[in-house]
C-alpha cells in the first residue's frame, strides 16, 4: 500500500469511527453567582457535541516513508517539544469525544501497517475521563475536580458569550 493509500485508509477509519458513534452530551448550567455552584441556577445550555477539547496523532520516531510523504503534502508537523509527528484533528468543531475517536481509529489503521503512532487525546480528557475517578490518587482527584470545573465554567461562559 502506497502512502496516499495509506493516509486515505486512515482517514476512512477515522470518519468511520465518528459516524458511527454516539456523542456524550454535556449540559452546563449557570448559576447566579459563578463562583458558587450553590447560587440559584439561571439558565442550562444543552451541547449536543459534548465537552470540548482536541486530539491529534502522533508518530513516533518521526521518520520513515509515510512521515516524509506527510511533509510532503503539507500534513501535520514535527513535535519540537515531546519529538514525533503529529497530525492535528481540525474537524468536529470542539467536540473533544469525535476527535479522539478519530484520532484513535486513525492510528490503529497506522499501527495495522506498522508504522509507530497513538491517538493523543488532550485538553479535557484528563478531566473526563473514561474510566472515572478509581484510577486517580486522592491528590489528583482534587486536581481533576478542579479541571472539571474549570472546563464547565469555561463552557458555561462561552455559551453565554456566543447566546446559546
Amino acid at each position: 500500500m502506497n502512502c496516499e493509500q495509506l493516509f486515505s485508509q486512515a482517514d476512512a477509519a477515522g470518519r468511520a469511527a465518528v459516524a458511527n458513534m454516539q456523542v456524550r452530551p454535556m449540559v452546563v448550567t449557570q448559576h447566579a453567582n459563578p463562583l458558587d455552584d450553590t447560587s440559584a441556577p439561571v439558565r442550562q445550555y444543552y451541547v449536543e457535541d459534548g465537552v470540548c477539547g482536541f486530539a491529534w496523532v502522533k508518530i513516533r520516531p518521526a521518520r520513515g516513508e509515510f512521515v516524509k510523504w506527510l511533509k510532503k503534502n503539507n500534513i501535520g508537523k514535527t513535535d519540537s517539544f515531546e519529538g514525533g509527528y503529529m497530525i492535528w484533528i481540525s474537524d468536529y468543531n470542539q467536540s473533544m469525544q469525535k476527535k479522539e475517536a478519530y484520532a484513535r481509529a486513525f492510528a490503529r489503521v497506522l499501527a495495522d501497517n506498522g508504522i509507530r503512532a497513538m491517538g493523543c487525546p488532550t485538553g479535557s480528557s484528563t478531566a473526563f475521563s473514561k474510566y472515572g475517578d478509581s484510577h486517580y490518587t486522592e491528590g489528583e482527584k482534587h486536581q481533576v475536580q478542579g479541571m472539571r470545573y474549570m472546563w464547565l465554567k469555561w463552557a458555561a461562559l462561552m455559551a453565554q458569550e456566543q447566546g446559546v
